[in-house]
């Protein structure tokens, strides 16, 4: 038997059993830090009681915490020493507590001495954000991007995949844990307060207050630090005069989007900006944003754009552009043409009154990434010269477009090199808007509001359904079954299918030739308003699909179960 840090390490011993200590339940948690402080629910004054259960709380179920911090309390009668050490742990100041700079401290620094330095760099980007904040891996690939940590990653996809190589890493070592989403991360507390420390030693740094502030702090900012990451409950005005010439990425958050902020000099000292992220904010983009040169990454996510935007289009190293969830009811300025640098373009607003005009898409050749949202459709000479502008666009590996226009998606589709596309989120719908309950962009096709047989037969919807992971269609007018008819390889590479109001009798047609891995990787099935459906597979299916999945299928107030027999049943979640 042995123990590790790293999982990588029981691989290469070959060990036969891994056994993974997690974080304590809560009432394990409280259990063990009672025996170390030696306190008792019948002895102990209820005041104490009820703060220690607060102070064991904040240790998030590590043991180490748990027994360092319980120990540093032992015998502790007076309620004010309890409130001192469960206030420094709120405030990320636990180190004053005796024991926990030499125990816990000293055991996470042994775990990240032994980390590359591009590791080391991401791990700390994710205590800038909010205590026991679930972390999207995209954002940290963005903030990566942005301060150019992955010097050898010259497309976004690699910097992306480094960033994801990098997490898996860090959760093997348990400097991670696994977040809400599986494309997502957290930080434990202590570990979080650990990376502010090192990021104080090495990067100058980080200015991080999540506790809903109403006003710029002042009296505590360290003018040298190289990140900004605040949370703001309501914030009326940008402040002028801030001097952080040290400064790289700058994050700030309002709970509530408040009145319009403005301040024309408010980056007037942030010239070493390299990542900018402004979230739920109601701002006219102040003036002084073009003396940021040096900027790559800039998200304006939930935000309410009072014009000016054209000055973004003297930002010649930005490489990355996200308007994801804003507002801006203004046309979208021809200036960011300019953006010759540009590799991810994020159109995916909240509301757009105006369509994008031709022009804007010109001298972005080197986009990689484009998500056009909710496209409104234009005619004539603009349609054509927005269509030959996508076809330039040779580089592209990710498009999204939301339309309720078939015609103009087709000509799209067909302008773009298909082939090329590593991901897509193809969305066809005749509702005012389709929205996305995140970013994420993965092999997606939304087909619904009668759509008719032949365009699910046109060549380049189908080469996009044989590469697709999740296919919705709905009151579609198309044939009896989905294979053969529709894609005689068998939805080979389809995780995810739902289909209502349709006219199908059946999804697979196996009375002719079909191959054997049909629906191979299904994972969910849901099936609604099919009036026609008799059954899930017409003939006999050789595993590993054979109909072994039970479905629900609902129209109108009935439900049908359904199931065909498998020598190699396959587990499918159930939906109705």
């Amino acid at each position: 038997m042995f123990t590790t840090r790293i999982e990588e390490t029981c691989s290469k011993m070959e060990a036969q059993r891994k056994f993974e200590i997690e974080v304590l339940p809560k009432k394990e948690g409280w259990q063990l830090f009672k025996d170390m402080a030696e306190i008792s629910d019948d002895e102990t004054a209820d005041e104490v009681l009820s703060i220690a259960k607060n102070t064991a709380d904040e240790c998030g179920g590590l043991p180490l915490s748990l027994v360092v911090i319980g120990k540093a309390l032992k015998k502790q009668k007076f309620p004010h020493k309890w409130r001192d050490a469960l206030q420094q742990l709120q405030k990320s100041s636990a180190t004053n507590l005796e024991g926990m700079e030499n125990i816990v401290y000293q055991s996470i620094r042994l775990s990240y001495d032994y980390l590359g330095s591009e590791d080391q760099d991401l791990l700390l980007l994710c205590s800038l954000l909010a205590k026991d904040e679930s972390i999207p891996i995209e954002n940290l690939f963005r903030y990566a991007r942005g301060l150019e940590l992955f010097p050898n990653t010259d497309t976004l996809n690699k910097t992306r995949d480094r960033a994801y190589s990098i997490a898996v890493n860090l959760k093997s070592c348990y400097l991670l844990q696994p977040g809400d989403e599986e494309d997502e991360v957290k930080l434990h507390c202590v570990i979080r307060d650990f990376c502010l420390q090192m990021a104080t030693r090495d990067k100058c740094g980080y200015l991080v207050k999540h506790d809903g502030l109403k006003e710029w702090p002042g009296h505590d900012i360290d003018e040298s630090c190289s990140a900004i990451s605040i949370t703001f409950d309501k914030l009326d005005q940008l402040q002028d005069g801030l001097k952080y010439e040290k400064v790289k990425l700058l994050r700030v958050i309002c709970h509530n989007l408040g009145e319009r902020n403005n301040s024309e000099e408010f980056f007037k000292d942030m010239k070493e900006l390299g990542v900018l992220e402004l979230k739920s904010m109601n701002i006219q983009i102040p003036s002084s944003i073009q003396l940021l040169t040096g900027l790559r990454t800039l998200c304006l996510i939930g935000c309410k754009i009072h014009s000016q935007l054209s000055m973004i289009g003297s930002l010649k190293k930005l490489e990355i552009l996200s308007f994801y969830h804003s507002y801006f009811c203004d046309h979208f300025p021809i200036q960011l043409s300019n953006l010759s640098n540009l590799r991810s373009l994020d159109l995916r607003f909240r509301e757009l009154s105006y369509p994008l005009l031709p022009g804007v898409l010109s001298g972005m050749k080197k986009l990689e990434e484009l998500y056009l949202g909710r496209y409104i459709p234009i005619e004539g000479e603009d349609k054509r010269n927005i269509i030959e502008e996508l076809s330039s666009l040779t580089s592209l590996c990710t498009f999204q477009i939301s339309t309720r226009d078939t015609q103009i998606l087709m000509q799209i589709l067909q302008a773009l090199c298909l082939k090329n596309l590593e991901n897509f989120q193809i969305i066809s719908t005749k509702r005012p808007l389709h929205s996305t309950k995140d970013y994420r962009v993965t092999r997606t096709l939304f087909l619904e509001d009668d759509i008719e047989a032949n365009m699910l037969l046109q060549p380049i919807i189908n080469s996009l359904m044989k590469r697709t992971y999740y296919l919705h269609i709905k009151e579609a007018k198309v044939s009896k079954n989905l294979v053969s008819e529709i894609d005689g390889d068998g939805f080979i590479n389809l995780k995810t299918l739902k289909l209502s109001c349709g006219d199908f009798e059946y999804l697979i047609n196996a009375t002719n030739s079909i191959p054997s891995d049909t629906f191979g990787k299904l994972e969910s099935l849901e099936l609604k308003g099919l009036p026609n459906l008799t059954e899930i597979c017409n003939g006999v299916l050789k595993p590993p699909f054979s109909g072994g999945p039970r479905a629900k299928v609902q129209w109108g107030r009935k439900k049908k179960n359904l199931r065909k027999k498998s020598e190699n049943p396959k587990k499918l979640e159930k939906k109705i």
